[in-house]
């Protein structure tokens, strides 16, 4: 249960629905992307993304692609793959700064939802 509450204080959060109508929760901490059990509040690792500092700001688009951004300086836009959580540079997202990898613009236009 610690850890739990531990990740999930640590975690970016996105919803997507899934195929059954059911709705996935995504998470991130430092090293990895999760998926959420909304049920039982437990969670379950997918893979390391292998991006630092870390990726957060997660969404999806309209075709289920999963993007994040990583925080810091020079931060840049990433996909990543929602079944081993690797994680591909799309490219440099041109600001100084991004604070806990959120987006620099609402909403992200790599995002919106049509």
């Amino acid at each position: 249960m610690k850890n739990t509450l531990a990740l999930l204080a640590l975690a970016v959060l996105a919803l997507v629905p899934a195929r059954t109508d059911a709705l996935r929760l995504y998470a991130t901490d430092f090293t990895s992307l999760y998926t959420i059990d909304t049920s039982t509040m437990t969670y379950s690792l997918i893979g390391n993304y292998g991006v630092s500092p870390f990726i957060g700001g997660l969404c999806f688009n309209n075709l289920g692609v999963m993007y994040g951004i990583n925080a810091g300086y020079g931060p840049s836009l990433y996909t990543l793959n929602p079944n081993s959580g690797a994680a591909t540079l799309v490219g440099a997202l041109n600001v100084f700064f991004v604070f806990e990898g959120d987006s620099p613009s609402t909403p992200a236009p790599w995002c919106s939802m049509r």
